[in-house]
């Protein structure tokens, strides 16, 4: 309702603002909807400004930060990391300032836990295509991390296995089957048997070893 003065007393008029209020309370809860998905998630979601100050993030962020520093925070001092991490991150926001949307994997320690994140950093453009801040969106990958390692680390152990079997358990194999043919069978009591016994007996001690050595992987 709007009034306003006249000659003759006040003009008074009525507009309807029903369909307004309709998409002003869409809009509202719309904002409340991906409030409530931003903090429910235990992701880490932030963003900075170009001068590196939080523009927004969402609980798990804020409570990791708690963890960090020790304190209850919304904003960071330069005491609250050691210059090393600082560095690593200034580094990392420096890049996606200049344009370069990219990701990586991450250590960490957070409380006596080893943690991997796969953390993903995006520029925030303007209308204008200008970078003005950067977000961010860290994923715990731990479990997923670890069994990778593990695939690797067992696919490496089969390639080393799979040399010796092709080289070290062959060359003693051959060796025996070399001597073999030298045993005099025919004559038991030959003296030269007793020297091709020590060789057979040499390389059988030789493949045992490399049979161990396959076992032990």
């Amino acid at each position: 309702m709007h009034v306003y003065p006249s000659s003759e007393g006040i003009v008074v008029y009525f507009v309807d603002i029903t369909q307004q209020k309709k998409i002003q309370q869409k809009i509202s809860i719309d904002e409340q909807n991906l409030r409530a998905i931003i903090n429910n998630t235990s992701d880490l979601i932030w963003s900075i400004d170009a001068k590196y100050d939080f523009i927004s993030a969402n609980s798990a962020f804020w409570e990791r930060l708690d963890l960090k520093t020790g304190r209850r925070t919304t904003a960071l001092r330069s005491d609250d990391f050691d210059r090393e991490t600082l560095e690593e991150w200034t580094e990392y926001y420096r890049r996606s300032f200049q344009g370069e949307a990219f990701k990586l994997v991450r250590r960490d320690i957070v409380g006596d836990r080893e943690v991997f994140e796969e953390i993903s950093f995006n520029p925030i453009l303007d209308k204008d295509l200008m970078v003005v801040g950067v977000s961010c969106f860290a994923r715990d990958i731990t479990k997923q991390y670890l069994y990778t390692q593990m695939i690797e680390e067992q696919n490496e152990q089969l390639k080393q296995i799979s040399w010796i079997q092709s080289h070290e358990l062959r060359m003693s194999v051959a060796n025996i089957l070399g001597l073999i043919p030298l045993f005099n069978k025919a004559d038991l009591i030959d003296p030269d048997n007793i020297r091709v016994l020590s060789f057979i007996e040499q390389a059988s001690m030789e493949l045992d070893e490399v049979i161990r050595k396959i076992n032990d992987y």
